[in-house]
């Protein structure tokens, strides 16, 4: 009766290992004989802790990437620009709201810089009034002025996504919302082997 038990429970277990294993690398299944409670255990307790550790580096980045403002000017300090993916930038001028959304869109030509201005005619109803490819349009490029030189506007809403080079083999993909930092993408290094990290945060 308890060899019986023990197959059945072997049987499931390789029918769940052959089930995900597209979706985990997780090879803790010897399949020339049945697995011990003490290696799954040993295997689980392993896994807690790697996310653990994504979890600690998540907080980590946070603190160090917390706002946009203050990346922006310790960047400058170090001579280094920003690689701006996308941003979407809503603002008030003279009682209208425009949207700017600039971003890089895939061609066969390349990446393609495209600049879009919208008109808000009515309450969260844009119009496009204004595209442009390569390089910011006439319009853009004076609701820009009008907004950060004569500070004739205010930004009611601004998010912004960012390459961060954070050395030679390492990229983290920055996103912001109005100065607060919502999320990370990149790898990182965790317990000495190059891994994929996704943080998400909550806005405050």
């Amino acid at each position: 009766m308890i060899i019986l038990i023990g197959l059945g429970y072997y049987g499931l277990q390789k029918f769940a290992h052959l089930s995900f294993a597209g979706k985990r690398n997780l090879n803790f299944l010897n399949t020339s004989s049945p697995p011990k409670l003490i290696q799954l255990e040993g295997t689980k307790s392993k896994s807690r802790n790697f996310e653990n550790s994504k979890q600690t580096i998540c907080d980590e980045l946070r603190v160090t990437y917390q706002h946009f403002d203050q990346l922006q000017k310790t960047n400058n300090k170090l001579g280094l620009k920003l690689e701006i993916r996308f941003e979407n930038k809503h603002i008030q001028i003279d009682q209208i709201i425009y949207r700017l959304r600039y971003f890089i869109k895939d061609s066969d030509e390349g990446e393609i810089q495209t600049y879009l201005v919208y008109r808000e005619d009515k309450p969260e109803i844009p119009t496009l009034i204004e595209k442009s490819s390569h390089q910011k349009g006439k319009l853009y490029k004076n609701l820009e002025q009008k907004l950060d030189v004569e500070k004739n506007g205010e930004i009611l809403y601004n998010e912004i996504g960012i390459n961060q080079q954070v050395n030679e083999d390492n990229t983290l993909f920055l996103h912001y919302i109005n100065n607060q930092l919502m999320g990370i993408q990149g790898l990182h290094l965790i317990e000495k082997i190059s891994q994929n990290i996704e943080c998400h945060f909550q806005q405050e």
